[in-house]
């Protein structure tokens, strides 16, 4: 189709150059090695198992992983949409697609998210807000104290995943509505 770039070289010296953690941290956030990515994490997939892959490379808690996850989250969350597809049918091909295009996205947002975790951590069971999202946000826009103050405060379970993900809705709702974004979302 015309509206999709044609797929860049494959650079096999680069995809051995990633099996070393030191060169593989040189390609990331650099959208030329998408395919170089792709190729490395279906060899990966390949070789240990996508759940070994994706404990490896996304779950561990070492620097890699964290810069892996956080990753994860850029490009309006396409990689972490990918990644779900993936494992909800167990599909390698997508997984390995997911991890390649957070690989290449940046991590802007590490710092802050990384934060986040450490004071949510820090602050233990009884640092939880009882304030609903929308409140945090609120106060985001007046107290200007440092977005990972609030976000710590945010805490999802297994258990209240539902009633959070719906607070979230509500509260993307709310802000579409208030910066004139939509006209109803009821």
């Amino acid at each position: 189709m015309s509206y999709q770039r044609p797929p860049v070289p494959l650079k096999q010296s680069v995809v051995t150059d990633m099996r070393d953690p030191k060169r593989y941290k040189t390609y990331l956030g650099n959208e030329k090695h998408y395919r170089d990515f792709l190729v490395f994490f279906h060899e990966e997939i390949n070789q240990k198992g996508w759940q070994e892959v994706l404990n490896e490379y996304v779950f561990k808690g070492d620097e890699r992983a964290d810069d892996m996850l956080v990753r994860m989250f850029g490009g309006i969350l396409h990689p972490i949409i990918h990644l779900g597809f993936g494992v909800e049918f167990e599909q390698p091909a997508i997984m390995a697609e997911a991890l390649a295009q957070a690989a290449v996205h940046d991590n802007q947002e590490a710092a802050h998210l990384i934060e986040s975790e450490r004071a949510a951590k820090a602050k233990g069971l009884d640092g939880r807000s009882d304030k609903s999202i929308v409140q945090l946000l609120g106060e985001i826009h007046t107290e200007k104290k440092s977005r990972s103050t609030y976000a710590s405060q945010v805490h999802v379970t297994e258990e209240n995943l539902k009633e959070k993900t719906a607070e979230m809705v509500n509260a993307a709702g709310k802000l579409q509505s208030q910066n004139g974004d939509s006209k109803s979302l009821s």
